[in-house]
């Protein structure tokens, strides 16, 4: 979660451009100047404003101009300053200064990391029903982090944020019912939670929720919306995600055969690292399945995936070094040595 947590403060934006009005200050034109310096990248004018601002007390001014302390805009990056000014705010009842304070201390950036810190400003924002510091609190009560693990506050965290359309804290509700933790399991609920999550475009969700079509688990059992959803995460560059689309053109399942789509979605699935599409890649260059036979190309994959640790892979590369020349064996030999070695 921490990584997660910490791109998006370094990405983020300047907040409340549009809902200025929520924080009682729709009126404020001197707040507004400053975000329209920001919006334009006048960063040094956004900056002196905001501090003024900041100066007298307005919330959101110190929510801002700790985005910019800490991402050095128009300043050096201070993450003292940074901590000081999202403190200030989030006493002030500003619920993202708060869940930002938290992400502060969980990374450690200019002050000593600790969880437990982390999970009072979570809980603060997460009571003000933010839904990013629901997810926050409910993966820390997931994982035992600053607390002890406590499924039943986990589910309930996860709750809160996934009715606020949380699609990560959905998929998690999804992986706690499906596997019975804190909960009784239940793959019907885990399949709609999973699939409220894929409508969201949570990557590991669409996987999740072709794979239950497929299998017809928790739901019936549909191969054409299995292969929707695997491609839609494929499209995203989810690896399993990749294969299985591979292996679903290949087999016509779901789908059209299509072996040139098969081999497309079998060779990304392959250079990313997946070794059953490093075998069928093989498969496809030793038989010629729409492409013209290729035995060093076959045994090159073949090796690869054998020494990812396939077992089936391990056999294919002993039949097939038999059909090979001592120089076409040694092309492949080569040709997989450096292909395992960029990986490194």
């Amino acid at each position: 979660m921490g990584n997660t947590l910490l791109q998006s403060l370094l990405l983020g934006s300047v907040l409340y451009i549009t809902s200025l009005s929520s924080y009682g200050a729709s009126d404020d034109t001197d707040l507004q100047r400053a975000l329209q310096a920001y919006d334009t990248q006048d960063y040094e004018s956004a900056l002196s404003q905001f501090d003024v601002l900041a100066q007298d007390g307005n919330a959101l001014a110190q929510f801002n101009l700790a985005l910019m302390y800490l991402r050095g805009m128009g300043t050096g990056i201070n993450y003292n300053r940074a901590l000081s000014l999202y403190t200030q705010s989030a006493n002030k009842g500003v619920p993202e200064a708060a869940y930002y304070t938290g992400i502060i201390y969980q990374q450690g950036l200019g002050v000593e990391a600790s969880d437990e810190a982390a999970l009072y400003w979570y809980e603060l924002s997460a009571e003000q029903g933010y839904a990013q510091a629901q997810y926050a609190m409910g993966t820390m009560n997931n994982n035992g982090i600053g607390l002890a693990v406590n499924l039943v506050q986990a589910r309930a965290w996860f709750i809160r944020a996934a009715q606020q359309g949380h699609a990560d804290a959905q998929y998690n509700l999804g992986i706690l019912y499906a596997n019975g933790l804190g909960v009784a399991q239940d793959f019907k609920v885990a399949f709609n939670w999973f699939n409220y999550a894929a409508q969201g475009n949570q990557v590991d969700a669409q996987f999740t929720v072709a794979s239950m079509y497929l299998a017809g688990q928790g739901t019936e059992q549909d191969e054409q919306l299995a292969f929707t959803w695997f491609l839609k995460a494929a499209e995203q560059g989810h690896m399993e995600a990749q294969a299985r689309t591979g292996m679903l053109y290949l087999a016509g399942q779901g789908v059209d055969q299509d072996y040139e789509e098969a081999r497309r979605w079998l060779t990304l699935a392959a250079e990313g690292g997946d070794i059953n599409a490093q075998t069928l890649l093989g498969n496809f260059y030793r038989s010629g399945l729409g492409v013209a036979p290729n035995l060093v190309q076959a045994f090159t994959w073949y090796q690869i995936a054998a020494s990812n640790g396939n077992p089936v892979a391990m056999g294919l590369t002993l039949k097939l070094a038999e059909q090979l020349s001592p120089d076409q064996l040694s092309q492949a030999k080569r040709a997989s040595n450096d292909w395992l070695e960029r990986q490194l």
